[in-house]
């Protein structure tokens, strides 16, 4: 819980890496500082180190690290309320992991992506991108992404009326309980019943 003394802590870790020359070491670092000044609640000062960031990565030609951070910095934009801004950063993102044919980053930015289309009603769309990503997730097995990514298609599915809504929250449902996360599961066992309940 002591943010200021670990974010001490990573800048005398920077201020090694600075005189080492280890360029790689210092961009992991400034990652580190900047999530904890994101809970710390300076945004604007996160922005700013994951933007050094970036720019070591893109020196290096570390095409995937640079990826992860165009994700980091969207989801500050959309922290900001710059929604348009997050969702370039996405695309862009999304971009890069299809490139490489990195599933769970693909997987991942689909999920963000959808989110934001969410926030501005664009339903369809997100439906689309959240079934990509489900479909990935499944794929590589990737429980934390099952869970979240299933609660929230899942309940769209049902608002769409749609017969995989049911399925696909059981197995969201079954991969909180694997995560020990038992409040997110009761919580979507209790949308289960209201769809059953509804149906019948």
């Amino acid at each position: 819980g002591d943010v200021q003394g670990a974010m001490d802590l990573h800048q005398e870790e920077l201020a090694v890496y600075e005189q080492l020359g280890d360029k790689r070491a210092r961009a992991v670092t400034l990652g580190d500082i900047a999530r904890l000044r994101a809970q710390a609640g300076d945004v604007q000062g996160a922005m700013a180190l994951h933007q050094e960031r970036l720019a070591i990565f893109e020196q290096l030609g570390d095409t995937r690290s640079r990826a992860v951070t165009l994700g980091d910095i969207a989801r500050l934009r959309a922290q900001a309320g710059d929604v348009q801004g997050a969702m370039a950063l996405h695309q862009e993102m999304l971009a890069i992991c299809r490139s490489l044919n990195d599933v769970g980053e693909i997987a991942n930015a689909q999920y963000y992506l959808a989110q934001l289309e969410l926030s501005q009603q664009e339903h369809r769309s997100a439906l689309e991108r959240l079934a990509e990503s489900w479909a990935l997730l499944n794929q590589i097995g990737r429980i934390d992404g099952i869970a979240a990514v299933g609660s929230t298609l899942g309940q769209l599915l049902a608002a769409f009326k749609h017969p995989d809504a049911v399925p696909v929250l059981r197995r969201a449902e079954e991969a909180w309980r694997m995560l020990d996360q038992i409040e997110n599961a009761d919580a979507i066992k209790g949308i289960i019943r209201q769809i059953d309940a509804g149906a019948e």
